[in-house]
């Protein structure tokens, strides 16, 4: 991780979304330089996706890369057990952690970023489409 870190800050503003404590002792020791958020409610999630205009994200939690999705932010889920498949599901890069290298997550990650227009409306319409299948299967339930 420091070695892409070191990459990707050359040419993007990085910073760490941590999911708790461990997570945002951890970034620190990764990069001090790096600003490290820690939201404690929903609201604070949408402020920092705001503030930061984040265009993309390496997520080592796929919840994140599912919550991220449905507002139309790319990512690179990176896990170890068949949840990843949920992202594969999105059309979303997903990466065993044991196939994960520098190169290959800094590449992933230039291409969704390259991309990033054309991902989030994609990732936009999905979630409009799942919404309405959503709402065609529980009215046909409960009518």
């Amino acid at each position: 991780m420091k070695a892409l870190i070191s990459r990707l800050k050359r040419y993007y503003k990085l910073v760490f979304l941590c999911h708790g404590r461990s997570e945002y002792e951890a970034a620190y020791e990764l990069d001090p330089t790096i600003p490290r958020l820690w939201p404690k409610n929903v609201q604070e999630y949408f402020k920092y996706f705001n503030h930061f205009k984040v265009k993309a994200a390496l997520c080592n939690r796929i919840h994140a890369s599912v919550a991220l999705a449905g507002l139309g932010i790319p990512s690179i889920a990176v896990g170890a057990d068949t949840r990843l498949l949920t992202v594969h599901a999105l059309g979303l890069p997903c990466i065993y952690v044991k196939e994960a290298n520098v190169s290959l997550l800094e590449d992933t990650l230039n291409n969704l970023i390259n991309h990033h227009r054309h991902e989030k409306e994609r990732l936009l319409a999905l979630r409009s489409d799942v919404w309405n299948r959503y709402i065609q299967v529980v009215s046909e339930t409960i009518f």
